[in-house]
């Protein structure tokens, strides 16, 4: 398939307004998740296509939830404090790591599902 032909722009224009919608219905607080987002080629059963999505291992999780909040069952473990990136996450709250690490072990966290409304978003 032509990398330059029609089929493959009318994917890459679908590609960039599901991730302007999923830009938009990221929670504003992510800031560092928003900055993540971006289109990737990828290609499955050798078909050519995007992929849109984030690189941080917490993306999914704002996108699905987590625990109790997000109707899965209670945790076995306390989130990783001792991450990096769990740190990073905390610090762009303004919480202590630990805290937030509690808080989420006995809640969970609420879904957001921005990544799953952005390909319908970008539809309508």
């Amino acid at each position: 398939m032509d990398p330059s032909g029609p089929v493959q722009l009318d994917m890459l224009r679908r590609a960039n307004n599901v991730l302007f919608s999923a830009q938009t219905l990221c929670p504003q607080f992510e800031s560092t998740l928003i900055d993540s987002l971006h289109i990737a080629p990828t290609s499955l059963n050798n078909m050519p296509g995007f992929k849109v999505g984030s690189d941080l291992s917490y993306a999914i999780y704002v996108d699905q939830g987590t625990g109790p909040a997000a109707g899965h069952g209670d945790y076995q473990n306390m989130p990783p404090v001792d991450k990096p990136e769990f740190a990073a996450w905390a610090a762009d709250k303004g919480v202590d790591p630990f805290v937030l690490a509690r808080h989420i072990f006995f809640n969970g966290t609420e879904p957001t599902y921005f990544l799953t409304r952005s390909l319908e978003a970008a539809t309508n």
